[in-house]
């Protein structure tokens, strides 16, 4: 056969295989700044939709701190979960892209998000003149940070289907 022929054959083959991964098996790629961005309103929409009801308020200054700490626990390991099972299993090739880079980079940017957006919608609403103290709104931010996070995390599931 032809040696140019093979060559092109080859070529082929490899561009049928980069289609494959990013078209059928979708294999999330590096982080980008358009994944920060959709995180960012991921979480402000599911902020908002937490923010305003009594409920919030009322546990966030009754909830002793620690529940709070077990509410960022759960929240980073439902993040952690996320992250592995709906972006880490579709990476091809594991040996360059390790786990723990691949988790850290996203749980603390995703985390870090909802923590901001947190912070921001409760203090855009003047939710300290509610609450009281830095303490309480400190609750608050740690409470309204778990369902930001799921919004952030959102970006990620809705990329791969």
């Amino acid at each position: 056969m032809d040696l140019k022929l093979e060559q092109d054959i080859r070529d082929m083959h490899t561009d049928i295989k980069h289609i494959r991964r990013h078209l059928v098996e979708k294999e999330p790629d590096h982080f980008s700044k358009r994944d920060i961005v959709s995180a960012f309103f991921g979480a402000i929409f599911m902020g908002l939709t937490f923010l305003f009801k009594g409920l919030l308020i009322q546990v966030g200054l009754n909830i002793p701190w620690g529940s709070i700490a077990i509410i960022v626990t759960s929240t980073i390991f439902i993040l952690s979960t996320q992250i592995y099972f709906i972006g880490y299993k579709r990476v091809s090739n594991k040996e360059e892209r390790h786990f723990g880079q691949f988790l850290v980079k996203r749980l603390f940017t995703i985390y870090g998000i909802a923590l901001i957006v947190s912070f921001y919608l409760l203090y855009i609403f003047n939710f300290l003149v509610l609450v009281g103290s830095l303490a309480n709104l400190a609750k608050l931010t740690l409470i309204l940070s778990m369902p930001c996070a799921i919004g952030a995390a959102i970006g990620d599931l809705l990329k791969k289907y």
